[in-house]
This record gives C-alpha cells, sequence and structure tokens, in this order.
C-alpha cells in the first residue's frame, strides 16, 4: 500500500502545474496533456551555484545537459531544487541560487525541453509535515512567483513536482487526506 500510494501521490503532484496565484486569466491545465508534454524525462541531480548535500558526490550543473537530453530524445527534465541546502534562513533561498536556477531553466526551455522542479530535501516535511509546513509553502511560493505564468506565460513548458515521492508519515494517510491537508494550507 505504501509503494502504490508513493507513486499515485508522485504522479498526481508532477502533473500539477502552478502559476501563482489563481487569476481568472490563468489557464485551464489539463493533467493529461501536460503528462504527454512531459513524456520520456531525465533526473538530473546537479548543484546548482554551488548548493546541494554536503558531501553530495554529484556534478556542477552543466549547460551541455540540456542539449544532451534533448540529442537523446529525451522530452522534459527533472531539475532537483534544494531548498534547505540553498536557504539564507528563514526559508528564504539564496538570492544567488535562484538567479542560477532561473538561467538553467532557460537554458532548458531553449531545447524545447519541459522543465520539471522537483522540490528534493522533503525529508523534515514528510517526517513532521505540520512542522514543516510554513517552510515548504515558502519555498514554493517563491519559486511560483519566480517561474510564474505572468513572467513566463503560455509558451513555456515549466512543470512544480511538489512533493517527491511522499512517505513516512504521509505514507498511510487515504490520498483524499493527503490531499486535504495540502488544501487546508493555504496561505
Amino acid at each position: 500500500m505504501k509503494r502504490i500510494l508513493s507513486i499515485g501521490l508522485g504522479a498526481v503532484f508532477s502533473i500539477l502545474c502552478l502559476t501563482g496565484e489563481a487569476r481568472a486569466d490563468s489557464p485551464v491545465v489539463d493533467p493529461g496533456v501536460v503528462n504527454a508534454q512531459i513524456g520520456r524525462a531525465i533526473n538530473i541531480k546537479a548543484r546548482i551555484a554551488g548548493f546541494g548535500p554536503p558531501g553530495w558526490r554529484h556534478n556542477d550543473w552543466e549547460d551541455r545537459f540540456a542539449a544532451d537530453a534533448k540529442n537523446r530524445n529525451f522530452s522534459a527534465i527533472r531539475l532537483w531544487v534544494w531548498g534547505q541546502h540553498a536557504d539564507n534562513g528563514g526559508g528564504d533561498f539564496n538570492p544567488a541560487y535562484l538567479d542560477e536556477l532561473e538561467r538553467i531553466v532557460k537554458v532548458i526551455l531553449s531545447h524545447n525541453l519541459v522543465c520539471i522542479l522537483v522540490l528534493k530535501d522533503d525529508d523534515e516535511f514528510v517526517k513532521t509535515p505540520d512542522t514543516y509546513k510554513w517552510k515548504f509553502l515558502k519555498y514554493w511560493r517563491q519559486l511560483s512567483e519566480r517561474f510564474s505564468y505572468d513572467v513566463y506565460g503560455k509558451g513555456e513548458k515549466i512543470v512544480f513536482e511538489l512533493l517527491n515521492e511522499p512517505n513516512d508519515e504521509l505514507d498511510d494517510a487515504p490520498p483524499n487526506s493527503t490531499e486535504l491537508r495540502f488544501n487546508t494550507w493555504n496561505t
């Protein structure tokens, strides 16, 4: 049950697109269309602007990664976002990190790839969701504002994977209660 729920919730969150604050002129997103656009995706586990978990052995981002993905017939890049490791304190991303992340997103989009931003450091959240929710929401607020519909427009393909592989305290909750938890966190 835990594995099935994790996969199911991961899929739901993977195809959810955010466009900042909900507005009347915001586009209606068809998850089936977005999922088809994602198609064949590849994970890119790279440090961005030198930020990543301590002792992590993966390389820094290189712009050639986007061209290599396109040349190998991938249609999307799942780019890992490190909130806690790029945090200036108090849930605020380091500005240099956000600037480099945005530059990388533009590189990915320039290759006509879908860019999936994945908040990876979710261990605190899945273990103690009610304690961590403020930081989780603050990270996503910053990302949704930076990569909003107003900034990138309807032609760009940026997808937010809200929660990577829910587990631990989110594992045993039926999907509706997990959905309710997210819906009651409006700030």
